[in-house]
């Protein structure tokens, strides 16, 4: 066991009678009518992004999909099947009627908002993400236990064919990454984010290497990014030189934009509510702001004075080392 897993382990145990729940958490909102379990408690309309929120409530089992307005009433909602829904489910809107469906351990599929199934593929090495490109294949990982040999990078076609991959044991078997103890730290790489870059390379996210990654398409490593960033997240390549990522330590999670030119950290918010954690999420919206997703609440910021003009948070209690398997995953903002 490493010091960053003790670390984590201890902080749990020293607040896990401290629950984080709404001040106001009943079973109803205050009007007779059924709670959600989340509701809007910041919203301020001139500064917020408009539009809707897709995310996925993994507060229940199986999981439901949500798509809410700026006041987090739902416009759309589906609970998923058994079989789909409680099992570290990530989803995806990639068309207005389409959902990219992850299923740790069994695989992937595309449903549309009535739940039909119009597209499956059976992987039970499949965790945290998966992206629609634009050529119609599919690019996903596996993260989630994954061991030195395994590949954690696939592209498929629609029809399932394998027509690219990477394999992290191919150039980073070597210390300290080869002394990572897979049994212990949930996987060798825990790889949990990849995306397709319009220059054609992929971009990675290893956690347990503190590594983000650019891989170009024969699988070579062209641009690294290590020493600046503890267990990334969600990195999002915003022009050629930032990249705003979630960034995690046991005592603070936070949201970074970091310039990989002049390797400065230029902007970042911090979160050290133990009930946040984990910090999974970052995007730029388009009026600039950013959309963070913690464990226990959405949040909105304005990144010129980090004010925060929306947030959606639990109302349900949410304790400390919860989050990961209970708590908001990833949230989008959908605009017109």
């Amino acid at each position: 066991m490493n010091s960053k897993t003790l670390s984590f382990i201890i902080i749990a145990l020293m607040i896990l009678a401290t629950g984080c729940s709404n001040d106001d958490d009943d079973s109803s909102n205050g009007n007779g009518t059924p709670s959600l379990g989340f509701e809007v408690t910041i919203y301020d309309a001139d500064k917020a992004c408009n539009g809707t929120t897709f995310f996925v409530y993994k507060y229940v089992d199986p999981d439901i999909l949500y798509e809410v307005d700026m006041n987090g009433e739902p416009v759309w909602e589906y609970e998923l099947p058994e079989e789909m829904g409680s099992n570290q489910t990530e989803a995806e809107l990639i068309s207005n009627d389409s959902i990219l469906i992850v299923n740790q351990s069994i695989g992937l599929a595309i449903i549309n908002r009535n739940g039909d199934i119009l597209w499956e593929y059976d992987d039970p090495k499949v965790s945290h993400d998966a992206d629609l490109l634009d050529n119609g294949n599919i690019l996903y990982i596996f993260g989630m236990g994954d061991a030195k040999i395994d590949t954690i990078v696939k592209e498929i076609t629609p029809d399932g064919d394998l027509v690219w991959w990477w394999r992290a044991f191919e150039y980073f078997n070597y210390p300290p990454y080869s002394e990572i103890n897979p049994g212990t730290e949930d996987g060798w790489t825990h790889i949990n984010t990849v995306s397709r870059l319009d220059n054609g390379n992929t971009l990675v996210s290893l956690r347990n290497f503190d590594m983000i990654v650019e891989i170009n398409p024969d699988g070579t490593p062209v641009d690294t990014i290590i020493d600046v960033i503890d267990s990334p997240h969600d990195p999002q390549l915003i022009d050629d030189e930032h990249i705003l990522v979630a960034h995690q330590t046991p005592i603070v999670h936070s949201a970074i934009n970091y310039n990989k030119a002049t390797d400065v950290i230029e902007w970042r918010f911090d979160d050290s509510t133990q009930c946040d954690m984990p910090m999974r999420d970052v995007n730029l919206l388009p009026n600039g702001n950013i959309l963070i997703t913690c464990a226990s609440r959405l949040i909105e910021v304005i990144p010129s004075t980090n004010e925060i003009v929306w947030q959606l948070e639990l109302t349900d209690s949410l304790f400390p080392g919860e989050g990961a398997g209970k708590g908001f995953y990833k949230a989008e903002r959908i605009t017109e």
